[in-house]
């Protein structure tokens, strides 16, 4: 069984697949939220040809509201301890986990000079 080539076409679109919530949402929640999931995985964000790309205006003002709400939601709920205190969270998971949770204060002590 031999490896085809794979066609290029121009018209190929990215898809996103959403498996946290698969339904439809609050479209600025679902954009803040991958914006922040962008930011965790050690990006600024977003970058601007995901908007250029998007095929909508998107407010930024609007998208930095719900990424400050969704920021200190997150920071402020149960889920970081519950995390720590569970012996069956792998190592690996367990220090991603430290450094998504270290670059949410980093970002949420930046919040001022945001707004």
């Amino acid at each position: 069984m031999g490896s085809e080539p794979v066609e290029h076409h121009r018209d190929q679109k990215v898809q996103l697949i959403d498996w946290d919530f698969p339904m439809v949402r609050y479209p600025m929640a679902e954009l803040s939220a991958l914006d922040e999931h962008t930011y965790l995985h050690g990006s600024e964000g977003l970058p601007a040809a995901f908007f250029a790309g998007y095929g909508r205006e998107v407010s930024s003002e609007l998208l930095l509201v719900h990424r400050i709400v969704g920021c200190l939601g997150w920071l402020s709920g149960d889920d970081w301890a519950l995390w720590n205190a569970d012996p069956d969270v792998p190592l690996l998971a367990r220090d991603r986990l430290d450094r998504w949770h270290k670059r949410l204060l980093i970002w949420a002590d930046r919040i001022p000079d945001l707004i």
